[in-house]
């Protein structure tokens, strides 16, 4: 995954299916971590609803190869939530516990690289 561009309200970047199929895995499991608290991630700025429509955006795009579209509010809700694994999650969590996770690391720091390059 790599960030392309910023223009208006739109963030494009540039994912392959593959790609597209880990991001949906990650917000799966950043979605399921409101019910088991695995990481807390409703106390960084985002909530259910917000991730149900960031998986909704991806989920659309999910068959073809164009760059992916999606909001700069929704992109930025994904930074801060890819954020939270990063600092939370994979550094914090017990190691008997990693296997709750459930998210890919190389998908994590992507997404949280690509918010890096929007918005330095």
């Amino acid at each position: 995954m790599k960030f392309i561009e910023h223009t208006d309200d739109i963030i494009y970047f540039d994912a392959n299916v593959a790609e597209k199929s880990a991001l949906l895995l990650f917000i799966e499991a950043s979605i399921r971590d409101f019910d088991t608290y695995t990481i807390d991630i409703s106390n960084f700025g985002t909530s259910e609803e917000t991730l149900e429509e960031m998986h909704r955006v991806i989920s659309d795009q999910l068959g073809n190869d164009n760059l992916v579209q999606m909001s700069a509010y929704l992109f930025g809700q994904m930074g801060l939530v890819a954020g939270a694994w990063i600092t939370y999650g994979f550094k914090h969590v017990l190691p008997e516990n990693h296997h709750t996770l459930e998210a890919d690391k190389d998908t994590v720091y992507a997404v949280r690289s690509m918010f890096d390059a929007c918005f330095p």
